[in-house]
């Protein structure tokens, strides 16, 4: 709830936009995969891994990343991971891979406070252009979920019913 997958598909949208191969690649919906998926995209100029303390305790998904690792930064590309904790606490078992998600910056995302999640309905609701009242963004924080993954899909379907009612949207 902190926005780490959002950063990392916002990268990846920008440097497609940009016309650069990018591709992310969320680790809770590759486990059950073959690891050998990640061969071949070392060629990409941007990868984006989340939630890479998945890894942990999956041996051969930890030899390919590091695999990946290497060859992609030989080839200039660049690498950007989620985790859960920073690369000094992660549970990763091949010290080499460890010691790579360690190089670079390290950044720790706090989640959004009240103000914030009130903050980002506010301007969800003016991108879907919906006029919602500061009053209704605070009841929702104070009464829903806190989680902005799903304020964000109450917003939605708020919209939804006001098109379909044809009404404004009220407290």
């Amino acid at each position: 709830a902190s926005g780490k997958s959002h950063l990392l598909m916002a990268a990846v949208s920008q440097a497609a936009e940009r016309g650069l191969a990018a591709a992310y690649l969320p680790f809770a919906e590759l486990l059950d995969l073959d690891p050998r998926l990640l061969e071949g995209l070392a060629g990409h100029a941007l990868l984006a891994f989340d939630d890479v303390h998945l890894l942990a305790g999956h041996a051969a998904w930890e030899a390919a990343l590091f695999r990946l690792f290497n060859e992609a930064r030989q080839r200039g590309g660049r690498l950007l991971f989620s985790a859960r904790t920073g690369p000094a606490t992660l549970e990763i078992a091949l010290p080499d891979l460890r010691s790579r998600l360690a190089w670079g910056e390290s950044y720790a995302l706090q989640p959004l406070n009240d103000a914030g999640r009130e903050a980002l309905l506010l301007k969800r609701a003016r991108q879907r252009g919906l006029q919602m009242q500061p009053q209704a963004a605070a009841w929702m924080v104070t009464h829903c979920s806190r989680d902005p993954r799903r304020l964000l899909e109450l917003l939605a379907r708020l919209d939804e019913a006001s098109l379909a009612s044809r009404r404004p949207l009220t407290l």
